[in-house]
């Protein structure tokens, strides 16, 4: 684990591929604020988002069309700028999302371009040069990692395939309770529940996965993050209660693995790629070999 506290600055719009990042990074041993996990009802928004960001080593600032005209991410990155002056060591790592102009005052800061970021290749080059730019060792496959991967992605595919599902329903559940008065006990959230944890059985699908995934070398790197967040996941269940925090914490598990699982096939389709000479593999994966 580094000591690395990453505030993620973006607008709500680009929700999906925050959520990618801070998996990601929390995969790789950072530890990060992210406004959707971090600041729950009740809390007040303001003096959370300063807690987080007098807390934090850097600030990742997403720059797209939407947080250009987002009073809050302005906020944030002038709150950040002034950490800058006063803290030595203290960085702002601007991610381009869109076409979008930098805004003029990190304009001369070198970005992450994630302009195509649901390219599996795009997305771990990217990725990868962030940690550097952090100090953070990258999390690299090995031919044995590889080959684990080219054995077991198809028997993972129905898990994942699953749990992607019972993510998008509590997902979309949590973004629409804002119009349901906080009634917890008749909003979109019990029934996104009860289908992830009742028709879906999102938990048995993670042991399922965890068991699986076990027997991928490097444990403690690789699979130890994603059998972690499967336990959590069933640990949650176990309460047997149904709450926001509930529902949001298992989502932010759902979304650790998920994204686990995507970076680990963006290596390696990366490495089989270059190992065979030829472009990196399709989605389809090894399939296509």
């Amino acid at each position: 684990m580094t000591d690395r506290r990453i505030f993620i600055s973006y607008n709500q719009k680009d929700g999906e591929v925050a959520r990618m990042l801070d998996a990601s990074l929390q995969v790789a041993g950072a530890r990060t604020f992210l406004d959707q996990r971090d600041i729950l009802v009740g809390d007040s928004i303001t003096q959370e988002v300063y807690r987080g960001l007098e807390s934090s080593t850097d600030l990742l600032y997403l720059i797209s069309a939407n947080s250009a005209g987002s009073k809050w991410v302005a906020e944030e990155l002038t709150v950040a700028k002034t950490r800058q002056r006063s803290q030595d060591g203290y960085r702002i790592l601007p991610v381009l999302i869109d076409d979008t102009q930098p805004p003029l005052g990190i304009a001369h800061l070198r970005y992450a371009d994630l302009r195509e970021w649901r390219d599996p290749q795009v997305y771990r080059r990217e990725m990868l040069e962030l940690l550097r730019s952090l100090g953070m060792e990258p999390l690299l496959s090995d031919h044995r990692q590889v080959s684990w991967w080219i054995t077991n992605r198809s028997r993972m595919q129905p898990h994942r395939e699953l749990i992607q599902e019972a993510y998008h329903l509590l997902d979309t559940a949590l973004s629409y309770q804002q119009y349901f008065d906080n009634t917890w006990d008749r909003g979109p959230h019990y029934w996104a529940w009860k289908i992830s944890f009742g028709d879906i059985g999102v938990d048995t699908q993670c042991s399922a996965l965890a068991r699986l995934i076990a027997t991928l070398h490097d444990a403690g790197r690789r699979s130890g993050p994603i059998i972690q967040a499967a336990q959590a996941v069933n640990e949650v269940r176990r309460r047997r209660f149904y709450s926001e925090a509930a529902v949001r914490e298992v989502c932010d598990h759902l979304g650790l693995i998920l994204g686990a699982l995507r970076d680990l096939d963006a290596e390696a389709m990366t490495v089989v790629g270059a190992t065979i000479g030829a472009d990196p593999l399709p989605e389809g994966g090894p399939a296509a070999l």
